[in-house]
């Protein structure tokens, strides 16, 4: 039985430090995918704290390899230490899953609003800045707004009487 719960307990150790190296490569991903500033700088402070985790558990191994073990309960904190080790991997593969889904959003809002050949924004994003500023507070923004309203409407009305000119000439 002592055998058994050494290699057991061996297992969980070993697999936590095998979660959270994975985790760092996770961590690694991620760092890529951000800008620098504080948020990049936050996920490497927080790559340090999953090397002294690392270290902790190869320690933790090391002190507690020559303790006998004589039953189940011996291997609570091994199994919280393989615990924290696989929360720790899942958190950071759902960021990744997360971020590389929001960057496909924004590249596909981004399309949506502008105007392939041209590069400008399209009529799609006049609509939905209209609204913004519609439902907005009224400030001096709204009254520009309404009067660059009403000059693309009347301009509108305008463009086939231009064109009718255009034409006869």
């Amino acid at each position: 039985m002592r055998n058994n719960l050494f290699w057991i307990e061996f297992g969980m150790i070993i697999g936590g430090i095998i979660g959270l190296a994975i985790s760092l490569a996770q961590i690694r991903a991620i760092m890529q995918l951000l800008p620098e500033g504080k948020v990049r700088s936050r996920w490497k402070t927080l790559s340090l704290f999953i090397f002294m985790f690392i270290a902790g558990y190869i320690l933790y191994g090391f002190l507690h390899s020559t303790v006998r073990k004589n039953s189940i309960s011996d291997l609570v904190a091994p199994g919280i230490l393989f615990g924290g080790a696989v929360f720790v991997y899942m958190v950071c593969s759902l960021f990744v899953k997360t971020a590389r889904d929001l960057q496909r959003i924004y590249v596909l809002e981004d399309e949506n609003i502008t105007d392939p050949l041209m590069g400008i924004y399209n009529r799609r994003y006049l609509d939905h800045r209209l609204e913004e500023e519609i439902s907005g507070p009224g400030d001096m923004t709204s009254r520009f707004l309404s009067s660059s309203l009403i000059s693309i409407i009347s301009r509108r009305s305008m463009i086939p009487t231009v064109t009718r000119l255009v034409i006869r000439s």
